[in-house]
């Protein structure tokens, strides 16, 4: 509801304000707001797409409104689990600023503030927001970029950053604490509780205490001023720019009081559902949203809550194996399989979207199976522990994955921001499957199997990714820490098969799809085939020993130029390597866009030909436990 009334007089009461006289006498008791800034819902005129007003209101009688510099616009994106008491949330405020290169137009800083902090007359007091980070990431040298803070940033004060890929709260000059990773596709709520002399921290209403003395410092306010999405002042004649500028969106930022002491502050924040911790009640079943087939930390029946969203603990039941129905979509804050002898499976035609607002999506200590879509709202750990397998037996899409623990993650397909393993083994489980992701890396001690599958890492690193095949192929064992393959075929004593590694330009892929997957210039292709097949079009003719042959006398290296067995020369033995397979080569090994054919007769001839040079090159080194490994 907007608060057209503000407009003829400060004394007329916001007909909002009359809509919160409806709030319970407790709700009433228990939370005070001082200064709430709905960020658009109050301002008069106010539409999604608009430049937003200056000011913006203060939702309270305080009339503490905030001052706005630049161009910030009203946005139609706002938090679905926002509480009743702002269930009108119709807009949030969008902020856009950008440090590039500087022959790039620089947008004006956009950000509000108030000249002087909001305080509080009581010893009990919050500071909330609700935020959603920009895709487009942040921009400020600091790598800090200011949410909303009340008081003088990095002197007193409390409030709350985005600080590289996360978001922090900030107690005075020296405290900083990490709540949760920052996140551009979902809405996060940020809280910090002072009652007395003790502090808390909140994500989305769940406690994130630290005892410690930093921690517990009391903020101070003397000088300050409330800020949302940038430190500075719009009427200051300073020279001096604004600074921690925050790109993305901001809704109801709120500095309230507490009359008294409560052991629930989470109760009056602004979120309509916390989430819970819910145990899986039986065995087998249905999991939707209706019925009570959860357990919540009492004990008592419970109903799943999507909108929180809850996680899920799968552990217990008592039987060998639990099969339970996903009958529609599910939205998971983490997912836990528990229990030593219970092993569960997850299928059904609705998709498991997991939101991880702490960054921990899955915790298989027990084996499980996924047959469910599984959609990634936040980057995320997926921690397999020792022994165990975690198996998703569709595709995984939407932000990154972490895989984590000594254990074994199976996923059939993926298209994610990024994928790390840093422990264990992930394995590409499709069958000649095609993935794709923005980012790679494979620890040392880890593992990627891409068996006969195919990879397409946009903007990746070939020489990188080059070092991660090599280390992986261990001189043809396939056993080595890296990217590996565990394809039969790529260990046998003839016609094998192997990973190579090429740019997309150099392959001739640009502008083409690759598995079904587009692909641009600068992109790595990683495919599973022949070993001497240099442009990965799944066959070796002779483009493929015109690579060989021009890479030999120049002395490059690279899968592209010849260089298949990745030991950084090009020698006799990947002519043997290539001339072992363009005889014995049959069934293809093509993604989806390339062409496989088995070699004409004229394709021989010019084999022939290739063999002449090798009387010129160095011995080809003998390793007696792989002749000829690729």
């Amino acid at each position: 509801m907007k608060r057209h009334c503000r407009i003829i007089s400060r004394r007329i009461v916001p007909l909002s304000l009359l809509a919160a006289a409806a709030w319970s006498a407790a709700a009433r008791a228990a939370v005070q707001p001082i200064a709430w800034y709905r960020l658009g819902d109050d301002d008069p005129g106010a539409a999604a797409g608009n430049v937003a007003n200056n000011p913006t209101l203060d939702h309270t009688l305080n009339h503490l409104d905030l001052t706005r510099a630049g161009a910030p616009h009203y946005s139609a994106d706002v938090p679905a689990n926002v509480a009743a008491a702002a269930s009108a949330d119709k807009l949030s405020m969008k902020l856009f600023n950008f440090t590039g290169p500087l022959d790039i137009a620089q947008p004006e800083p956009n950000y509000y503030m108030r000249g002087g902090a909001v305080t509080s007359t009581s010893a009990a007091y919050a500071l909330e927001t609700w935020v959603k980070s920009s895709p487009l990431g942040q921009g400020d040298p600091s790598g800090y970029t200011l949410i909303s803070y009340n008081g003088v940033p990095f002197y007193n004060g409390i409030g709350f950053f985005q600080h590289g890929k996360n978001y922090v709260v900030r107690i005075g000059s020296s405290y900083e604490k990490v709540l949760a990773p920052a996140s551009s596709n979902t809405w996060t709520h940020l809280a910090f509780v002072r009652q007395n002399t003790a502090n808390d921290f909140y994500v989305n209403g769940v406690e994130q205490p630290d005892l410690s003395a930093g921690a517990q410092s009391s903020p101070g306010f003397v000088g300050g001023s409330f800020y949302v999405g940038g430190f500075g002042n719009p009427l200051s004649a300073s020279a001096l720019p604004p600074r921690y500028l925050f790109s993305g969106l901001v809704d109801e930022a709120r500095f309230s009081s507490y009359p008294t002491v409560t052991a629930t502050p989470s109760a009056d924040f602004l979120i309509a559902e916390i989430p819970r911790e819910l145990n899986w009640a039986g065995s087998s079943g249905t999991w939707d949203t209706t019925q009570p087939a959860w357990r919540d930390p009492s004990g008592d029946a419970a109903a799943w809550h999507n909108l929180a969203p809850d996680d899920a603990i799968f552990g217990g039941a008592g039987a060998s194996s639990a099969d339970i129905t996903v009958a529609g979509p599910m939205t998971v804050g983490k997912i836990t399989f528990d229990g030593t002898t219970t092993n569960y499976a997850l299928a059904g035609g609705g998709a498991i979207t997991l939101n991880a607002p702490l960054g921990e999506g899955i915790a298989a200590n027990q084996s499980a199976v996924i047959n469910a879509p599984v959609q990634l709202a936040n980057d995320q750990r997926w921690d397999v522990a020792v022994g165990q397998t975690l198996t998703v037996n569709a595709p995984v899409s939407g932000a990154g994955v972490e895989k984590a623990g000594a254990g074994t993650l199976s996923i059939k397909s993926f298209s994610t921001s990024s994928i790390s393993v840093t422990g264990g083994t992930l394995v590409m489980s499709g069958a000649a499957a095609t993935s794709d992701t923005n980012a790679l890396a494979v620890a040392p001690g880890a593992q990627l199997d891409v068996t006969d599958n195919n990879l397409v890492v946009h903007g990746g690193d070939v020489a990188a990714i080059s070092a991660l095949v090599k280390s992986g192929r261990n001189e043809g064992a396939w056993d080595g820490d890296g990217i590996i393959t565990s394809e039969p075929a790529a260990t046998a004593t003839a016609a094998l098969t192997t990973l190579g590694v090429a740019k997309a330009e150099d392959a001739g892929y640009v502008g083409r799809t690759f598995g079904g997957i587009a692909v641009a210039a600068g992109d790595v292709l990683l495919m599973y085939t022949r070993g001497g097949d240099a442009n990965l079009d799944a066959r070796i003719d002779g483009d493929d020993y015109f690579q060989i042959d021009s890479g030999f006398p120049q002395g490059l290296h690279g899968w592209f130029n010849g260089d298949f067995n990745y030991d950084g020369v090009i020698n006799g033995d990947d002519y043997f390597i290539i001339d072992s397979n363009f005889p014995a080569q049959g069934a293809a090994f093509a993604p989806e866009g390339a062409v496989a054919v088995v070699p004409e007769p004229a394709a021989a001839a010019v084999a022939g030909a290739c063999m002449i040079a090798i009387a010129s090159l160095p011995p080809r080194r003998r390793r007696p436990r792989h002749p000829a490994a690729a």
